[in-house]
């Protein structure tokens, strides 16, 4: 890891990881808590590089399909 700012601190291992941030002010392994902490999601980061097989995004595709899911049957 570089001294010089370029790489996130604390990243997780890469068997943790739920993402890649390629954004070349601090390249690095992002773990849930980074995520929600940089506020990724909600930018809608174009850097983030996601690994779609981690469960982490496996559960928020349910919560979001849930969430559709209950808001129709409200309308309904």
């Amino acid at each position: 890891m570089r001294k010089n700012g370029k790489f996130l601190g604390n990243q997780p291992k890469q068997s943790k990881a739920v993402g890649f941030c390629h954004s070349a002010q601090h390249q690095g392994y992002m773990s849930e808590k980074m995520l929600k902490a940089h506020g990724c999601l909600g930018k809608n980061c174009p850097y983030l590089e996601k690994y779609e097989d981690m469960q982490f995004w496996k559960d928020r595709e349910k919560k979001k399909a849930d969430k559709k899911a209950r808001k129709a049957a409200e309308n309904a």
